[in-house]
């Protein structure tokens, strides 16, 4: 997609999300939580499109190598940082128990789903675009996630939380492709 394409198609997407936050603030203001959440939801949508979409572009026009490989270690912290956060929720459920326990298993399970969307974003990383090193780094990243998110689902298991949502994103992950 040329670069004008692009400019857009990120316009019409952060015209989308500024409509729909203040469509949800003024729902919020009203009372009217249903309409405000699903408001709020769509607004998360168009800002995950237009993330998707600057980081396509920033993909398909780095000067170099060097610059591919910057934005592949930024992004590659990121899924990291989530990786640690499965487990650091995890942890804190277990130091709770009833109510407490589900708020935090439920947080647990946000956090591997944005997890997915850096993991989608990887698999959409147009491969012509970047070296075998790359591909090899970005194969090791996936691996790397998905082994996580296995040893996460045994250890849920182990301590019989619900982990029905975690196996259905590794079931997502295995129809992607993803080796692990």
């Amino acid at each position: 997609m040329e670069s004008t394409n692009y400019k857009v198609v990120i316009s019409e997407l952060v015209s989308q999300f500024r409509k729909q936050i203040k469509e949800g603030e003024a729902y919020f203001d009203e009372g009217k939580f249903k309409n405000s959440l699903a408001k709020y939801f769509l607004a998360s949508e168009s800002a995950d499109s237009t993330y998707r979409t600057v980081a396509n572009l920033l993909i398909e026009n780095a000067p170099s190598e060097a610059y591919r490989g910057l934005f592949l270690e930024m992004i590659s912290w990121q899924l990291r940082y989530y990786n640690a956060q499965f487990y650091y929720h995890f942890s804190v459920a277990m130091t709770t128990v009833d109510e407490q326990r589900n708020e935090w298993i439920a947080r647990l399970i946000t956090v591997v789903k944005m997890s997915k969307v850096i993991v989608n974003m990887l698999l959409n990383i147009p491969m012509d675009r970047v070296s075998e090193k790359m591909k090899i780094r970005i194969d090791k990243l996936l691996k790397d996630w998905g082994e996580g998110l296995v040893e996460l689902v045994e250890r849920l298991r182990l301590w019989n939380v619900p982990y029905q949502e975690v196996a259905h994103i590794i079931e997502w992950a295995r129809d992607q492709g993803i080796d692990f």
